[in-house]
């Protein structure tokens, strides 16, 4: 209706995109915690789950989405052994966010999140046993905030499919290149291959965070 009398209401669209861009920063910020947790607890942080394993895409139980030592990128993985448990240190208790709960997953696991979530850790800092982790070798750039330095672990959500993305099917799940971009897929790639890059820079539309350390 046109404004005038009959009709003086005030209306605000909110897209799809801003949604969506809410939901990554509680996503990337409630896991960065729980990582903080482990390191915390543990000395150390644990390898990524391969972006090419299947079971880190599925919604329900993910007993096969291990952490693998090679890589430097992929996603959170959900299968820690014993004793390398996510879990909270102030209290002890079992951090279930990120470990796939075969009889009660996270709403991570549930929701899917944890195929949207890119990990990318320093080798510094990977374990069982610690190397020398006082600080990373990630340089985070591009991101909303300040830029950080020296990070143990940086987590990245590339966000709505952008053209030429597609993420229909397991095929399409595996390819880091359907959840980022630009200079974060760059960077991405050279982790999975074992390299450190000078710097991880992140464009426009990518939520990403990074932590020193707790």
């Amino acid at each position: 209706a046109q404004p005038g009398v009959p009709f003086n209401d005030r209306l605000l669209p909110i897209t799809v995109v801003e949604v969506v861009a809410l939901a990554e920063q509680r996503v990337v910020r409630d896991a960065a915690k729980a990582l903080d947790d482990y390191f915390n607890r543990n000395g150390f942080l644990p390898s990524p789950g391969l972006m090419t394993n299947v079971q880190c895409v599925d919604a329900g139980a993910t007993n096969g989405c291990a952490p693998t030592p090679g890589p430097l990128a992929g996603r959170l993985p959900a299968n820690i052994p014993a004793p390398d448990t996510y879990a909270d240190s102030s209290t002890g208790q079992l951090n279930a966010l990120l470990r796939g709960d075969v009889t009660d997953p996270s709403w991570l696991q549930l929701q899917r999140w944890r195929e949207h979530v890119i990990y990318m850790v320093s080798p510094e800092c990977i374990g069982p046993p610690l190397n020398n982790c006082a600080s990373g070798s990630l340089n985070l750039r591009g991101a909303s905030g300040i830029p950080v330095d020296n990070a143990r672990f940086i987590l990245a959500i590339g966000g709505i499919a952008r053209p030429g993305q597609q993420r229909l099917n397991n095929a399409d799940k595996l390819q880091i290149g359907n959840y980022l971009e630009g200079s974060a897929l760059d960077a991405a790639n050279l982790l999975i291959a074992g390299s450190v890059p000078a710097t991880v820079a992140i464009p426009a539309g990518t939520v990403a965070t990074a932590s020193r350390g707790p």
